[in-house]
């Protein structure tokens, strides 16, 4: 198995946004480079498999920064939070730490004076956050930015999602754009894909007092010195526009079926190199 990364376009669609192709163009060409090496393309398909991956979406930022740019240094003092610096680890009269990935934060409650509930209503308060989620005693809560809505789910029995996970879920569904689809009356959403595992895993993934919140398409989050792309792109929400990436799969033999998210690939990968040692 080789694995080949292009890295070039994603800093390309930062800086220019989604709309632009130019470097889409220079990974064609180093495919047909990669091709070419075969001597014969129809012979490169013929004897083996090619898989072509997108990692993820990439949503337009506006270009007006005041709007794009939602300045979390600036929300913190305005509530009178210290913030722990880039670089320092946490002292004892910090208030929250928080960190970003480009249109998604984490936000750490580190001190009494900012309790989680004060910092999750601190950031609904803002219409340009998307969502903000936490645990509260064995739920995930989510509460859509700029409003009083909510809702909270659990791994449960009342519901099953698109992936055949079962859920429990109460409160406002439009928070997530929840309904129900097709004749098995599957749950799922067509804003905010797998939105209930995938929130589950980034609350689950380690310990602390903490949130997750994402921000609105179009405006992307700012701390410590973050870089931004007011008139390009970002991408690390749970939004459909980040979230969903082109995939292409064409070569020898028969196919298994084509995985629907990101976490089947490497079990889709472990079975291709099966099928083709039965070759």
């Amino acid at each position: 198995m080789t694995f080949a990364y292009f890295p070039d376009l994603d800093g390309k669609l930062h800086k220019k946004g989604p709309a632009d192709v130019s470097g889409v163009l220079e990974v064609d060409e180093r495919l047909q480079r990669l091709l070419n090496a075969f001597g014969d393309w129809e012979r490169a398909l013929r004897d083996h498999v090619f898989i072509l991956l997108g990692d993820s979406g990439v949503t337009a930022t506006v270009a007006e920064k005041k709007t794009a740019v939602i300045d979390l240094d600036e929300l913190m003092q305005a509530r009178g939070y210290r913030n722990t610096p880039l670089g320092r680890t946490a002292a004892p009269d910090d208030d929250v730490a928080i960190a970003v990935n480009g249109r998604m934060c984490y936000v750490y409650s580190l001190s009494q004076r900012a309790p989680l509930a004060a910092l999750v209503s601190l950031f609904a308060s803002d219409p340009r956050i998307d969502l903000v989620a936490w645990k509260e005693q064995g739920w995930i809560y989510v509460r859509r930015g700029g409003s009083e809505r909510w809702l909270r789910y659990r791994e449960g029995q009342a519901y099953r999602d698109e992936f055949g996970k079962l859920w429990d879920v109460e409160g406002d569904w439009s928070v997530l754009g929840l309904a129900v689809h097709g004749k098995e009356r599957r749950i799922g959403s067509p804003e905010y894909p797998d939105a209930f595992s995938r929130l589950k895993g980034s609350l689950d993934s380690h310990q602390g007092e903490f949130l997750v919140a994402t921000a609105m398409p179009g405006t992307e989050l700012h701390v410590n010195r973050s870089p931004n792309h007011p008139g390009g792109g970002n991408h690390g929400s749970l939004h459909r526009e980040d979230s969903l990436a082109p995939m292409i799969v064409t070569g020898k033999g028969r196919l298994p079926s084509l995985p629907e998210r990101q976490v089947e690939i490497k079990s889709f990968v472990l079975s291709l190199i099966q099928i083709q040692r039965k070759w």
